[in-house]
């Protein structure tokens, strides 16, 4: 507010952590991606889609829905296809990596 000439500062900064909540709500309410458990992993605006999904529509409508999603400067789609998955994997590191989902009763190692 010292600045001379400067009239207003307005902060349209988003946290990590809200910046995920709200996009996996958006997620959860897109009719393309409401049952796939897609993991998000923002960081300073870049997010990280992460898991599996069933076809690439379903991939594309993911990214979409993030690219469009207020406070996402870019998005890095790690969403595997695999038709033929029983359990969709999505927790793994924010960096990617390797990473433990933790499933009740049994461990599942994820290599990148």
């Amino acid at each position: 507010m010292g600045v001379s000439g400067l009239l207003e500062v307005k902060n349209n900064l988003v946290g990590d952590d809200r910046l995920a909540s709200d996009l996996a709500m958006a997620l959860g309410r897109d009719p393309r991606t409401r049952d796939l458990p897609i993991g998000v992993y923002p960081r300073l605006g870049v997010v990280r889609l992460s898991g599996a999904v069933h076809n690439s529509q379903q991939k594309a409508a993911a990214e979409e829905i993030a690219r469009n999603f207020d406070g996402v400067r870019s998005v890095i789609n790690d969403l595997l296809v695999d038709p033929k998955a029983e359990q969709l994997n999505v927790m793994s590191g924010a960096e990617g990596g390797e990473s433990i989902d933790k499933v009740p009763g049994k461990y599942i190692r994820h290599t990148k």
